[in-house]
C-alpha cells in the first residue's frame, strides 16, 4: 500500500459529503419497529446463552423490512460490569427462522451506559432480520436494545465484512501493548486482505476481559498497508476508561473512509496508564 492517497473523512472531520457517506447522518430511517398509536418505538433484550461465548437465541428484530437499507442504527445498552470481565459481541443475522445466516458481528463490551452505533451494509426490502448475544457473562439480559434500519440511497453501501471478531472469546484482536504511558504501541494486524472495497469502518472496542481497570484515556490509530509500512486511516479515536471497567466513546466510532480489496488492516494505541490493554473488531462496508 505504499503510495496510498487518504480520501476525504467527512466523519473524522473536513470534507464534503460524498456519495459513500453514510446516510443516517443526513437521511431518514424506515418506520419499521415504530408503533404510532402509542408514541414507542419497540425495543429488544437479547440474552446471552447459559454457557459462557456461545451464541444465545436469536430474537426477530423485523419479519420483512419495508424497504431497501444500508445500515442498522443501535441503540446498544450498557454492558460492563464492576470487577467483572464483560466481553460480548452482537450479531445480526438474515434470513428464516432455523436457517438464520450471520450478516455483521461487532464487540459490544466494556460498554458504561446506552449509546449508539450504525452498522453500515446492505439490506434488501422484504429481509427477515434476527439478533442475539454471546460473551463471557453467562445467561445475562441485555436490554434495552433500539434499532432502527437507514434507507438505502440510490447508490447504498455493499454487504459488510466483520474483521477482528473471536466467537470462542469473545473479544477482538487484542492489540500490543506499549512500551510507556503516552507512547504509540506496535501496530496489530487486524486483517491481512479485506474481501472487498469498502468506504465506511465501524470500530468495536473493548478491555481485553481486565477486572481491575485502572481508569486512564487512550487514543487509538487504524492503519492501512503492510508491516512497517502502515499509513493512519483513523487518527486519535478517543476514548476513556474507568475504574469500574467501562470504557466512554466520546464520539461515534464511525468513519467514511475508502479502503481498496486486498488491503491489510492493522491498530495501535497509547494510554496515560500502559496497564490497560484493548481488544478491536471492525465492521467495514
Amino acid at each position: 500500500m505504499s503510495g496510498y492517497v487518504l480520501p476525504k473523512n467527512f466523519l473524522a472531520g473536513g470534507g464534503e459529503p460524498e456519495p459513500s457517506t453514510p446516510s443516517e447522518f443526513f437521511y431518514d430511517s424506515l418506520d419499521d419497529r415504530v408503533n404510532t398509536a402509542t408514541s414507542v418505538i419497540t425495543l429488544a433484550t437479547l440474552i446471552q446463552n447459559a454457557t459462557p461465548h456461545a451464541a444465545g437465541a436469536y430474537v426477530e428484530i423485523d419479519p420483512s423490512l419495508s424497504g431497501d437499507c444500508e445500515g442498522i442504527r443501535i441503540s446498544q445498552p450498557a454492558t460492563s460490569a464492576s470487577a467483572a470481565a464483560s466481553l460480548s459481541i452482537i450479531e445480526i443475522a438474515t434470513g428464516a427462522n432455523a436457517a438464520e445466516v450471520v450478516w455483521a458481528r461487532v464487540t459490544i463490551g466494556n460498554i458504561g451506559s446506552q449509546r449508539e452505533i450504525f452498522i453500515p451494509g446492505f439490506l434488501a426490502s422484504g429481509t427477515r432480520v434476527t439478533a442475539r448475544v454471546r460473551g463471557i457473562q453467562a445467561g445475562t439480559s441485555r436490554s434495552p436494545f433500539y434499532f432502527k434500519f437507514v434507507k438505502a440511497r440510490a447508490v447504498p453501501f455493499g454487504a459488510p465484512s466483520s474483521y477482528g471478531c473471536d466467537t470462542a472469546t469473545s473479544k477482538g484482536v487484542v492489540l500490543a501493548t506499549p512500551a510507556g504511558t503516552n507512547q504509540k504501541g506496535a501496530w496489530t494486524q487486524i486483517v491481512a486482505a479485506t474481501a472487498a472495497d469498502h468506504t465506511c469502518l465501524l470500530i468495536g472496542i473493548q478491555l481485553n476481559g481486565n477486572t481491575n481497570v485502572t481508569a486512564g484515556d487512550l487514543l487509538i490509530d487504524i492503519g492501512i498497508g503492510a508491516a512497517a509500512a502502515e499509513t493512519v486511516i483513523v487518527s486519535n479515536h478517543y476514548i476513556s476508561a474507568s475504574g469500574s471497567e467501562a470504557i466512554t466513546m466520546w464520539h461515534i466510532p464511525l468513519y467514511g473512509i475508502e479502503i481498496p480489496v486486498g488491503s491489510r488492516l492493522s491498530a495501535r494505541f497509547q494510554t496515560t496508564h500502559i496497564g490497560t490493554i484493548l481488544d478491536i473488531s471492525l465492521v467495514c462496508a
